[in-house]
């Protein structure tokens, strides 16, 4: 998880003129593809804490860049500067997972499909999973960097 350094949270009641600081934002958890998840404790007003979560979704994210730069600019630039040439050098592990996941799913499909070949088929299954091999043997050489 990320830890945010530089975000306070302040609680107000409806009622109250004033906000109270409470700690820094404890953490932000990852959803998936679909967005980010802050959540953190505040002190209730009874005793205790109370727990909040935000989610944010992927389709806010350019509104929140926009908010970012409108606040400081050379800042936000720098931070998705950076984080771009960080996604940049990702780049090619990621390529590799998806290609993995990509021949996995071919792999499943073969499989789901040899199972549904009525007894007796073994050898067109066989066959099927032989030629499945073959192609992804032949994905895999396409892939190589040549010298």
């Amino acid at each position: 998880m990320v830890r945010l350094r530089d975000t306070r949270v302040k609680r107000g009641g409806t009622t109250s003129r004033y906000w109270y600081r409470d700690p820094e934002t404890d953490d932000i958890e990852l959803l998936s593809n679909q967005g980010f998840e802050l959540s953190f404790s505040i002190s209730s007003k009874g005793g205790g804490e109370t727990t909040l979560s935000i989610t944010i979704g992927s389709k806010d994210f350019s509104a929140l860049l926009e908010c970012m730069s409108s606040t400081d600019r050379q800042t936000a630039l720098a931070a998705m500067a950076k984080e771009l040439r960080r996604q940049v050098l990702l780049q090619p592990s990621r390529d590799r997972e998806k290609l993995a996941e990509g021949r996995e799913q071919l792999r499943s499909l073969a499989r789901k499909e040899c199972e549904r070949l009525p007894s007796g088929k073994d050898d067109e299954a066989g066959k099927l999973m032989d030629g499945i091999e073959h192609l992804i043997q032949k994905l895999n050489v396409g892939k190589k960097k040549k010298p």
